[in-house]
């Protein structure tokens, strides 16, 4: 089954723009979903591209990913994702798939788990902000350096995030130390009719 790298891929860098934008801590009330946050306040249309490659000791995987919202209400929004990938010399496109965020976290205060930006408990080793020429416009961006564990080792995953960006994510590389393994996601387009 050639595909099955490849699909758990996109299902990890989509996993992974689910995860990315933090909730503030300070905000009152019931926690707000923060990737519905990164899509609400987007017209219709909008949409991003991410060009990501996945390096492995003896080959590396290309793909881009499109996500386009296609719903917004005050109680959730839905963002369609497309995956195109080449696999043997052949482009193939994975059906769409909607993911559909509600504005509610369903934690009732905030600074619960998982509602916060990373800490150095976390395994957070650095953060900043720093300005990245982007498909032909400049964005203010910022970053976030941590250490996490997987199944199989620890990656080191630095991101860079704008709210001037649908999603919010802007770049993504993650790497496994003393290996030649890892993910880079770099944004390609941006649409914001």
């Amino acid at each position: 089954m050639p595909l099955a790298r490849p699909r758990r891929t996109s299902l990890a860098c989509a996993l992974f723009l689910v995860l990315v934008p933090a909730t503030r801590a300070d905000e009152p009330g019931p926690a707000v979903n923060p990737v519905y946050r990164s899509w609400a306040r987007f017209k219709l249309g909008a949409s991003v591209t991410y060009r990501s490659v996945t390096r492995q000791k003896t080959a590396s995987t290309e793909m881009s990913l499109t996500y386009t919202l296609t719903d917004r209400t005050p109680e959730r929004v839905v963002v369609e994702s497309v995956v195109r990938m080449t696999v043997n010399g052949k482009e193939v496109t994975m059906p769409a798939s909607r993911l559909v965020n509600l504005k509610s976290s369903g934690a009732s205060a905030p600074g619960k788990a998982g509602t916060s930006a990373p800490s150095k408990q976390d395994g957070l080793i650095g953060e900043g902000t720093e300005t990245l020429p982007i498909a032909g416009r400049t964005i203010a961006t910022r970053w976030t350096k941590v250490k996490a564990r997987s199944e199989t080792a620890e990656n080191v995953i630095q991101t860079w995030s704008s709210d001037d960006v649908p999603g919010g994510l802007v770049k993504s590389v993650t790497t496994v130390p003393g290996s030649v393994a890892g993910v880079t996601m770099d944004l390609t387009a941006i649409t914001t009719p």
